[in-house]
């Protein structure tokens, strides 16, 4: 499936939108059919409303023909009090509109968390092995608010309400004008429907191209930030603003195009809307000229009787421009909605999104048997390689960069399928703990404590978790990080920064090296995780695993390390491998 390609407002519009609607309403939840219900309901409130202060001008227009002076004064504070009333409901209409898209998002959010993380669907897809989508945080975050906005705010209000409300004065105006004047409006809404379908469908490809633009613009951005210290040590910044304003560029050129598309569209829609109203009058000819049915009024009940009239032809043309109104919304948000729908597809339909299952080795700790593995782009970087790590063994893994050491630790990971062969071990998935070469905390203002214990929530269990305090605190002294509990101000305590942002490289890859040690792992695989400390600290790090009993799988080049283990595999790159006892 290409997550490039161009959406249009048509039937895979429709179609998709009947896919998300489960994720809109789920059973756990009552807050998106209470908040559904409510609009509903006040929403016909006001069309009820509407309906009576639409005659008040008809009565006022009477009294004044008549020079009634008690009665338009009473009329005047009646219709006064009924438009006050009017507005406190399209107040209310607003703000359920607002609480039911907070339920929409909500739902729709959960709904794509639940899929997106599951096992290493997010990994494959961000690392475009599955689909290439365009930037799926975009997706999870921009895309899924705007959808539910326009759903929640312009598009449902109006659907719900409008079929009922073209049905109500479509039997006003039959009385008034008669079929001539039904018919007429309605060729009117039906031309104008064609020409709007015409006209908007282009629009959804164009907003879904922008989105696309506007995520990668985003991201170049982000990769700015958060690699700034890089670019300005190699005096980057020029190649930077050349690449950062390309990207821009081409974003503007889509807005460019896609307001070229809207101009047109636009106005047909205003005109659509404006000529409305000049329509409401012209259909007073049949009655008054043609059926002569106002002849035998005096000139009070005639001014009431043709305002009123034209109160509800304009009404019923109303509803209708509000449907292609609607419409219009609804093509502008049919590229983000299919984008969204999309990224749903691809999560739910993705094989193998679960960490790769090994097979249970009875006595070999690691036991990889004819092992080949490829890089996305399907070139084979390992061949048919076969290596047994017993308990006790100590593994180091060497090469030059490229070879395929950061790829065979994917495999044993499972977060990586090999091309072929097996894999056994004694040791469950939980059992062995991952240090990656570059250290990751997550973002969010976190605690020490909270980043320490990552990836485990956090539990009621307070004696277990006192105990877990004090091993932070006794290794954070024993690696020399001490001073970071204090900079902290305590393992609690919300930092006002990123610890990424701070931080030395040194020092995240100690403190990760604490998180590995409190998640007791039997095994404990290094993917170059000691580069950026010193050699005695690294000593003391390889010492205090063996003192806790942890195996351990290291990649690495120092010859500092080889002292720590007992088998060596070195990788060439060209399929090629040698193994051999230290």
């Amino acid at each position: 499936m290409d997550g490039r390609k161009d959406f249009y407002f048509d039937f895979k519009f429709f179609k998709a939108l009947l896919r998300l609607t489960p994720k809109f309403f789920t059973k756990k939840d009552i807050w998106v059919p209470i908040m559904f219900i409510l609009t509903t309901g006040i929403s016909v409130g006001s069309e009820f409303l509407t309906y009576r202060t639409g005659k008040i001008p008809g009565k006022m227009y009477g009294f004044l023909m008549e020079k009634k002076s008690p009665e338009f004064w009473e009329i005047f504070w009646q219709g006064t009090l009924m438009y006050l009333a009017n507005t406190f409901v399209i107040t209310l209409i607003s703000t359920s509109s607002w609480f039911l898209y907070l339920a929409l998002r909500r739902n729709i959010t959960n709904a794509i968390h639940q899929v997106y993380f599951k096992g290493t669907t997010a990994y494959k897809i961000i690392n475009n092995s599955y689909g290439s989508v365009d930037n799926p945080d975009q997706r999870i975050t921009q895309d899924i608010e705007k959808m539910c906005n326009m759903l929640a705010t312009k598009i449902l209000p109006s659907v719900l309400i409008c079929p009922f409300v073209v049905a109500w004065y479509t039997r006003e105006t039959l009385q008034t004008s008669g079929i001539y004047g039904v018919l007429t409006i309605y060729a009117y809404f039906l031309i104008g429907t064609l020409i709007n379908k015409i006209l908007i469908s282009p629009l959804s490809k164009w907003s879904a191209r922008i989105e696309r633009c506007e995520g990668n613009y985003r991201y170049k951005h982000v990769t700015i930030r958060d690699n700034i210290e890089q670019i300005s040590m190699y005096q980057g910044q020029e190649f930077e603003k050349v690449e950062a304003t390309s990207s821009f560029d081409f974003l503007i050129k889509n807005q460019f195009f896609l307001m070229i598309w809207r101009t047109p569209a636009m106005f047909f829609q205003t005109f659509f809307d404006y000529y409305g109203g000049m329509l409401s009058y012209a259909l007073n000819f049949a009655p008054v000229f043609i059926f002569g049915t106002y002849d035998k009024m005096d000139a009070g009940d005639f001014a009431t009787a043709l305002s009123n009239n034209s109160f509800v032809y304009i009404y019923l043309i109303n509803s209708f421009t509000r449907l292609t109104d609607t419409a219009f919304s609804a093509g502008e948000m049919a590229g983000v909605l299919q984008r969204v729908g999309q990224l749903f597809d691809i999560c739910e339909r993705m094989e193998g999104s679960d960490y790769a299952k090994h097979g249970k080795s009875e006595e070999d700790m690691i036991n990889l048997e004819n092992i080949t593995i490829s890089t996305p782009n399907t070139h084979s970087i390992i061949k048919r390689l076969s290596l047994i790590v017993k308990s006790g063994e100590r593994l180091i893994i060497q090469g030059c960069s490229g070879v395929g050491k950061s790829s065979l630790i994917r495999v044993i990971s499972g977060v990586w399928k090999q091309d072929s062969g097996t894999i056994s071990s004694t040791l469950s998935k939980s059992q062995i703990s991952i240090l990656p070469q570059k250290p990751y905390f997550p973002v969010g203002g976190l605690t020490l404590y909270q980043q320490l214990t990552f990836p485990k929530l956090s539990s009621n269990d307070y004696l277990m978790e006192d105990q877990l305090e004090k091993n932070i605190t006794s290794l954070m002294f024993k690696l020399d990080l001490g001073n970071l509990v204090d900079l902290m101000g305590g393992l609690h305590s919300y930092p006002r920064f990123e610890f990424s942002d701070v931080l030395t490289p040194g020092e995240m890859q100690r403190l990760s090296f604490i998180r590995a040690i409190l998640s007791s792992p039997k095994l404990l695989i290094l993917d170059e995780a000691t580069n950026s400390v010193s050699p005695e600290m690294e000593e003391l790090m390889y010492n205090m695993l063996i003192e806790k009993n942890i195996e351990f799988i290291s990649i690495g080049h120092a010859v500092s390390l080889s002292k720590f283990h007992s088998k060596q595999l070195t990788l060439f790159g060209n399929g090629e491998y040698k193994v051999k006892e230290l």
